[in-house]
């Protein structure tokens, strides 16, 4: 079914977002007779604007913005089986760089709005939380926050927060976890790194995340692993054990610390993690 209706969201406080209203509305408006809002609005206003999108009749979802953006904007279009188009916005823009092979947010469109229809892409879930690029499960997660500051060349924040994590960090802060919907065996690890197949570069055969377990034993493994995952990622470090499965179980009771596409959250263990074929409506071309 061709789109009608599109409306358009700019996150004001996405890493590197500028206001593309009026280029963005010049651009719909050549292509389509009807369109939503397209607005320029804080990170607390996306949600509220596209439900109130949708409740219009609008049937394309454009959010320029990062990874979480695109998530948040992911949730509630697919709910209503409307696609969506994530324009490059942030810092890192996995997802639009994956889905349209550019950082230019034009490009991306004219890509997108070149497909005759919509198609679905696979999504993770850990528990009913949903995921488009991948999730990291532990207690360093905040290790992440090294990553991006280093990549935002800010060394100093980088070296400040890689030394907190490490004096905060306890080796025995372990988690239990097994391959698969119902697994037989159990291991143990302070990290796992979770890839939907959309956004690996090992090839995960069909219907497959790459799952990616770190067993980090004291400070010293720790310190390894944080100027690892700034220098490349986790799977040249010689504590990594990788799987490829559509399922994962942690173990466990109260809560566990969690990245959901850079997102941090607590969740409720134990963790189910699954991936759904149908998990997102996008436009964007097939691969």
């Amino acid at each position: 079914m061709p789109i009608k209706k599109p409306c358009a969201f700019i996150n004001a406080r996405s890493g590197s977002t500028t206001d593309i209203t009026k280029p963005l509305t010049s651009k719909l408006e050549s292509v389509f007779d009807t369109l939503g809002p397209i607005a320029h609005v804080e990170p607390d206003e996306i949600c509220q604007g596209i439900e109130a999108a949708l409740n219009d009749g609008c049937d394309l979802i454009i959010i320029y913005g990062g990874d979480g953006s695109a998530l948040s904007a992911a949730k509630l279009a697919t709910a209503r089986g409307v696609p969506i188009v994530p324009l490059p916005g942030g810092t890192m823009n996995l997802l639009p760089k994956t889905l349209y092979d550019t950082t230019d947010w034009e490009i991306a469109l004219n890509r997108a709005l070149e497909c005759q229809s919509a198609r679905w892409m696979a999504a993770g879930y850990a528990n009913d939380a949903m995921f488009l690029c991948g999730c990291i499960i532990g207690t360093p997660t905040r290790l992440n926050d090294v990553r991006e500051q280093i990549r935002s060349k800010h060394f100093k924040q980088a070296a400040e927060t890689l030394v907190f994590n490490l004096v905060d960090f306890e080796s025995g802060d372990v988690f239990k976890y097994g391959i698969g919907t119902n697994p037989d065996s159990y291991y143990e690890a302070n990290l796992l790194n979770i890839i939907c197949p959309q956004m690996s570069d090992t090839n995960t055969g069909r219907g497959g995340m790459e799952i990616v377990a770190l067993d980090v034993d004291g400070f010293f493994d720790v310190a390894k692993l944080g100027l690892s995952a700034v220098a490349s990622d986790w799977r040249e470090s010689d504590s990594a054990k990788g799987n490829i499965s559509d399922a994962v179980h942690v173990k466990g009771t109260g809560q566990i610390d969690i990245l959901l596409d850079g997102e941090p959250a607590r969740l409720d263990l134990p963790l189910h993690i699954r991936l759904a074929q149908k998990g997102v409506l996008i436009l964007a071309p097939d691969k």
